[in-house]
């Protein structure tokens, strides 16, 4: 059990894998009609199998069937399988006997391959992708608005510690303030967790800050 939760805790930990994970796990229920159209699929296809080949009214004697082709389509379960196997490229040897002894079914075969094969595991690959392109893009989202949260809380929290600093209530931070400010061992490990840089680093963050190249920061 604890390696489940390891393994989840991985997965999660991981953003790539995380995202395919979600998107996964969001596509489930349009997954779950797309497959409840397949057996819908396979069971017309199914009775119709059995019908014309299980039971040989689509020839006239039981004896121009492929004995083990008669085995494939005996009844309608089978019949499911069978083309469900015939769908996952299985089975393709039991076939060919069967489309040379008769070529009627050929048309009907065709259109088979093209609902199953094509059409149905094409929209089951669009789901799952729209849903993953969905998860990434409200990550991004997400992303963003974290990005402009911590900007704002920065900003605020800079602004306090400039108002501090700021002698005159100017609303404008000197350099010859700014240094003073770094003096405090207080307001200077405040600056390096918040900053994340190290005492070099802080002495220039002044130019950053300093848009205008006036040799002001203003925190209004």
């Amino acid at each position: 059990m604890l390696r489940i939760l390891r393994l989840l805790k991985l997965v999660k930990a991981v953003r790539p894998l995380y995202s395919l994970a979600l998107g996964v796990t969001q596509a489930m229920q349009s997954i779950f009609w797309v497959l409840v159209f397949l057996v819908v699929t396979l069971y017309a296809f199914a009775i119709l199998a059995t019908r014309l080949l299980g039971h040989s009214d689509f020839v006239q004697e039981s004896d121009d069937l492929p004995v083990a082709s008669k085995e494939l389509f005996c009844s309608i379960w089978d019949s499911m399988f069978a083309l469900f196997s015939i769908m996952n490229q299985q089975n393709w040897e039991a076939m060919g006997p069967l489309l040379d002894k008769v070529p009627a079914i050929k048309p009907v075969y065709v259109l088979f391959t093209i609902c199953s094969s094509w059409a149905l595991l094409s929209v089951l690959t669009g789901v799952v992708s729209d849903n993953m392109m969905a998860v990434r893009e409200s990550q991004a989202q997400k992303d963003e608005e974290a990005v402009e949260e911590r900007r704002i809380w920065l900003a605020r929290w800079l602004r306090g510690v400039f108002a501090a600093a700021d002698k005159d209530g100017s609303m404008t931070l000197e350099r010859s303030e700014y240094r003073e400010l770094l003096k405090s061992p207080f307001h200077l490990k405040r600056l390096q967790q918040v900053a994340k840089v190290p005492m070099q680093d802080l002495m220039q963050m002044f130019d950053i800050l300093d848009v205008d190249h006036n040799g002001l920061i203003e925190f209004q």
